[in-house]
């Protein structure tokens, strides 16, 4: 029921005309119209609140209107209380007017007079300003109209005649600069040059001319490069023609561009030949080369003869510096093998070398080595044994001679250090596989009588630690025998009487007892050893010296009381323990 009421009203053109009238503010119109609406529909919720809204809203309309009106009365009489005060004001000031109207005139002649004079002193004044700027330009015609200007005016005008002084001189000047530039435009340059520099002798600052003496000699110069460019070409010296050539370029990158072009083609190809030419050509004259070929290709890049000379060129520039790199590297370790800095050269020659053929096996297989020998090296420092043995050993396996046979006596070393931390810990069958791989080691140079005395010693002290005391005596009298050590080299009568001794118990099989007399013995005979005194120099480290000296590691360590192998200085004077 609500529903069909609330559409019949809102369907009522008595409803619609009430909508409009409220939204023009026509809000009596609008609150009859909807009186109406309630009589007729008095069921309708909807008309009594906005009965209540319309009402609030129409007071308050009214009560703004109310509060304009007031407004606008107020403004009204402050303004006609202004106009009243202006009116008298007017009258009065009539009044005074009228009355020193003759003494006003007086003063207002004497005031235009002045205010003349002072107008004419600044256009004085503004047109000097003007003059000496565009003399400070350089402008001097421009400049003498405004002077000239002045002096009709009034001739006595402070600093006009040392204005005019200035005119003429810059008037001069210009005369000389431009008769220069007609010069230098018609390839005079000798005389135009000549009257730049007397300009800039008198004015160094006039206008543009050092730039211009700077082009003048710049073209000098580059005339003198070309000249000497073509002079060196015709002696076939190639290398002359493109230094010249390479700085006209460089002063100006046009200048003649097609004859300096045409010019430095032919000297960087004909140079590069003469390069490659040379037997034995350096690393550096084939990278020149190779940098003369890839100069050369811009200037003539649609020539296919020319194009595949140089492919053909550069080829040959490849192969030849990767057989230089290969030997280089070689040299590097040829004379100081065991040097970690021979070692970084040579790996620096294989990177290069590895350029130019990425895959090839034998630069991988050097750099390689040459990277196994140098982490081997830091393990050896740092005491890390076992990685320092596993590098090593790939060495050893592929170049037993590898740095000098360096390698082959950093992994002796490495095996008996190892052996002995075994050792030291109880575990006596890992000490002995050690030394038992030391022993085949040893056996890559015989001639080091130190090192196969140093290992059987050892072999026979593990022995000596589980107890197999025959084969204990055995491995030291084999020490002993392979060392060529005998009573003549035994300086100590004490060690000599210990050995009879212990050979006596030996015939009688008392072996237990044989075995540290020998024991003691051969510790003795370590002691006894003949030294050499090294002095440490630059590049220097103990597994070098070693295989250098036909020593071990381990008998320099003890005989100067070193626990770090790293622990040498520049300087320092180490013994060598060696046997003759």
């Amino acid at each position: 029921m609500t529903e069909s009421i609330n559409d019949s009203v809102h369907n009522d053109e008595l409803y619609k005309k009430m909508q409009e009238h409220f939204q023009r503010a026509e809000w009596q119109e609008g609150l009859d119209i909807l009186s109406d609406l309630i009589e007729k529909y008095p069921l309708e919720p909807e008309l009594w609140p906005l009965m209540n809204d319309m009402s609030v809203r129409a007071n308050i309309d009214q009560d703004e209107r109310s509060e304009r009106r007031a407004a606008a009365v107020k403004r009204f009489r402050k303004i006609a209380f202004r106009v009243s005060i202006a009116a008298v004001l007017i009258v009065a000031f009539t009044w005074f007017v009228s009355s020193y109207i003759g003494d006003f005139e007086v003063e207002a002649a004497k005031m235009r007079e002045e205010l003349n004079r002072e107008i004419e002193q600044k256009e004085l004044k503004s047109k000097k300003s003007t003059a000496l700027t565009y003399l400070a330009n350089y402008r001097p015609d421009e400049a003498e109209e405004l002077l000239d200007e002045i002096m009709d005016t009034d001739p006595q005008y402070p600093g006009l005649i040392e204005a005019y002084e200035i005119v003429a001189w810059q008037q001069s000047l210009n005369e000389k600069y431009d008769e220069a530039v007609a010069r230098e435009l018609a390839g005079d340059f000798n005389e135009a040059l000549l009257i730049f520099q007397a300009v800039e002798v008198s004015q160094p600052s006039y206008r543009d001319v050092v730039s211009h003496i700077q082009d003048i000699q710049r073209e000098f110069s580059l005339n003198d490069y070309i000249t000497k460019a073509r002079n060196a070409i015709s002696m076939g010296d190639w290398e002359g023609a493109i230094e010249n050539l390479e700085a006209v370029r460089s002063l100006d990158f046009y200048y003649q561009q097609t004859d300096v072009e045409d010019m430095l083609f032919l000297s960087y190809m004909n140079s590069a030949r003469d390069l490659l030419d040379q037997e034995p050509a350096s690393v550096d004259m084939l990278l020149q080369a190779r940098d003369y070929y890839n100069k050369a290709k811009p200037f003539r890049p649609q020539d296919i003869s020319i194009y595949e000379e140089i492919r053909i060129a550069e080829e040959s520039v490849a192969e030849r510096l990767f057989t230089q790199y290969m030997e280089l590297a070689q040299d590097c370790i040829k004379d100081q093998a065991d040097s970690l800095k021979a070692i970084r050269c040579a790996n620096d020659y294989y990177e290069e070398a590895k350029k130019i053929r990425p895959d090839d096996t034998r630069v991988l297989r050097e750099q390689t080595l040459a990277g196994k020998f140098l982490k081997a090296q830091i393990d050896v420092s740092n005491k890390h044994w076992s990685p320092a043995i596993s590098e090593l050993v790939d060495i050893y396996e592929q170049d037993s001679d590898y740095a000098s046979g360096t390698a082959t006596q950093m992994l002796y070393d490495a095996y008996i250090q190892r052996g002995d931390n075994f050792l030291f810990v109880g575990k006596a069958m890992s000490a002995l596989e050690d030394y038992q791989q030391a022993v085949a080691i040893s056996e890559y140079n015989p001639d080091s009588l130190l090192r196969r005395f140093e290992v059987q010693t050892r072999i026979g002290d593990v022995y000596g630690v589980i107890g197999n005391y025959e084969n204990a005596i055995y491995q030291y009298r084999t020490a002993l025998e392979m060392a060529n050590i005998h009573e003549s080299m035994i300086l100590d009568p004490e060690i000599v009487e210990s050995l009879e001794k212990a050979d006596t118990y030996v015939s009688r099989k008392r072996f237990e007892s044989a075995y540290p007399l020998y024991n003691a013995a051969i510790e003795k005979i370590a002691e006894n050893f003949q030294t050499i005194i090294h002095e440490v120099e630059s590049g220097d480290y103990l597994v070098q010296l070693a295989r250098f000296y036909q020593t071990t590691l381990s008998a320099i360590m003890e005989a100067n009381n070193i626990s770090d192998p790293d622990d040498i200085s520049i300087g320092d004077r180490i013994k060598m323990p060696v046997i003759p």
